[in-house]
């Protein structure tokens, strides 16, 4: 769609503007747009789990995990991001 095209072409455009170095953007961006196409593909699942799941149970499972858990549930190195889409 339109919309896609438009965000696919921002994001290229901010790549190029990026502080990343010349060599880098290009490796950079290809990475972004494969962990999007993989997590578009698995939206589904995700918009599933949230509709399933309770506030509480979610909560809980916040606080079973603590900060620093949630914290590395976001910020995964880039040589973890490669072994799960490696591994689906």
């Amino acid at each position: 769609s339109d919309l896609e095209t438009d965000a696919a072409n921002d994001e290229y455009n901010a790549a190029q503007n990026s502080p990343w170095p010349p060599e880098m953007r290009d490796s950079v961006w290809a990475d972004r747009a494969r962990v999007r196409h993989k997590m578009k593909k698995e939206i589904a699942d995700y918009k599933e789990l949230i509709e399933d799941i309770d506030d509480d149970e979610l909560r809980e499972f916040c606080v079973s995990i603590g900060a620093e858990g949630l914290m590395k549930m976001f910020q995964l190195s880039r040589s973890e991001i490669a072994d799960m889409m490696g591994s689906r």
